[in-house]
């Protein structure tokens, strides 16, 4: 699992392109991808900058630069560069619950980056997962055997406030879509029995469902929906994305200045299912 891009990159794909379609107003700028989680994997930090979203070239890169992540505002684990403007830990890095965490970036001309601290939450467990054909019409041909359901249940904690996402691998692949941005905030249901309902378009029998459920912080919650918002209600084949929706890195020196992207830290539930 590539957890670099757990974030609005999973949707983005590789546009780094502002929500105004005017050129003048448009945002540009550094473009940072990366999560952190606790499960065993091989964390990376991915660095380019935005590109006119007409562009058809692959956006430049930031390479040459010092990448790494202060765990409790004490200890700092370095990052080396694999690839052209892709980062990865120098040592073991699996994220804690409870820890605090922050990325700092140093580019060669000695501009530096940084976000603001990801406390680590938590996760409710995943009890079960199933997965059924739904039907909405009867009468609809078309409509027969094409959507099914991927019921995800879980025992949401009592008197604390919960954030949660969603990520499905289908057969391996992780599904990026704009509508598989799914979050959800416990505001309703805290404490309750929850089962969230994820619909998806023409499985196939003996298909293999992941389903990772992340814990989020509030900000990294505010961002994820902010993204979903647009990309699902406000955005359209042709609409520019939404990089104009700021997150939570900074340029130390100048905050004027627009940096893209969302460094976060989540504890992850996994459970499986095969379609039947």
């Amino acid at each position: 699992m590539r957890t670099s891009i757990f974030i609005l990159f999973l949707v983005l794909a590789s546009c780094h392109n502002s929500l105004d379609i005017n050129k003048k107003d448009r945002k540009e700028g550094l473009v940072i991808e990366g999560w952190l989680d606790n499960l065993n994997t091989n964390d990376e930090i991915q660095l380019s900058f935005s590109t006119d979203f007409t562009s058809t070239t692959n956006p430049p890169v930031l390479s040459d630069a010092k990448v790494a992540v202060v765990i409790n505002q004490q200890d700092t684990l370095a990052f080396e560069e694999k690839t052209a403007g892709v980062y990865v830990p120098k040592g073991r890095l699996i994220g804690q619950v409870g820890n605090v965490y922050a990325l700092i970036i140093e580019s060669k001309e000695g501009v530096i980056y940084r976000s603001s601290d990801e406390k680590m939450q938590s996760v409710a467990a995943i009890n079960t997962v199933e997965v059924d054909l739904e039907i909405l019409d009867p009468f609809d041909v078309e409509d027969v055997d094409t959507t099914w359901v991927i019921n995800i249940q879980f025992q949401d904690p009592a008197d604390e406030v919960n954030y949660y996402r969603w990520i499905l691998y289908i057969d391996g692949e992780q599904q990026n879509a704009a509508e598989d941005l799914f979050v959800k905030n416990d505001k309703l249901t805290n404490g309750l029995v929850n089962t969230v309902k994820i619909r998806k378009k023409q499985l196939k029998s003996g298909s293999k469902i992941i389903v990772h459920q992340l814990s989020l912080s509030e900000d990294g919650y505010g961002f994820l929906e902010e993204v979903r918002v647009h990309m699902n209600e406000l955005g359209g084949p042709f609409s520019p994305a939404p990089s104009s929706i700021r997150g939570n890195m900074f340029n130390v020196d100048n905050t004027a200045e627009w940096v893209v992207g969302y460094f976060g830290a989540s504890a992850v539930s996994v459970d499986s299912v095969i379609v039947p």
